[in-house]
């Protein structure tokens, strides 16, 4: 684990938006808990009636998407609240990832790999996961071996994006001119 003043010059730094977690968890829990419910319900009486099993696939679908739902604004929350603080901050020679009083240092070559594992639609915009940058380390730093860049952080996209660069092509981000 490199130390963060051996990471060189400053480039930017990136939060993350917890209000909008807080907001996840607020729609996706009761929304979700809900639609749950009531498509369990609706599978229960057309299971009961005999009917064909294409008659239970639309609410066994709607239940599965309110369950993701349901997991989705749980882990905001969980992470909105062990995360309060949560912000990324770019060097020349990697990045340090920040929450709860902890810094974890990372320089471009504890990198193995990353990618963008979002997918750009309405949902996952919506719920933080269009951007998914998943970023794995050759050995663990500070008792992790993966850390998320995720849509709820500011300009992930752009943050994701330069430490894929720099592993990849070997480039270092420079500090914009003033």
């Amino acid at each position: 684990m490199a130390a963060e003043q051996e990471l060189g010059a400053v480039v930017g730094r990136f939060e993350s938006d917890n209000r909008r977690r807080r907001r996840i968890f607020a729609v996706a829990v009761p929304v979700g808990g809900v639609v749950a419910a009531l498509t369990g319900l609706w599978f229960v009486v057309l299971a009961g009636r005999g009917g064909s099993p294409s008659l239970v696939l639309l609410p066994c679908l709607a239940c599965g998407l309110a369950l993701g739902a349901l997991a989705v604004g749980i882990q905001q929350a969980w992470l909105s609240r062990t995360r309060p603080d949560e912000a990324f901050t770019l060097h020349e020679g990697g990045f340090v990832h920040s929450y709860a009083g902890k810094s974890l240092a990372i320089s471009w070559d504890e990198i193995v790999k990353i990618a963008n594992e979002g997918r750009d639609n309405a949902l996952y915009r919506v719920l933080g996961a269009d951007v998914r940058y998943r970023v794995k380390l050759r050995s663990a730093v500070g008792g992790r071996r993966v850390v998320m860049i995720t849509g709820i952080t500011e300009d992930a996209l752009r943050l994701g994006g330069t430490v894929q660069h720099a592993v990849h092509h070997g480039t270092r981000p420079k500090p914009e001119a003033p």
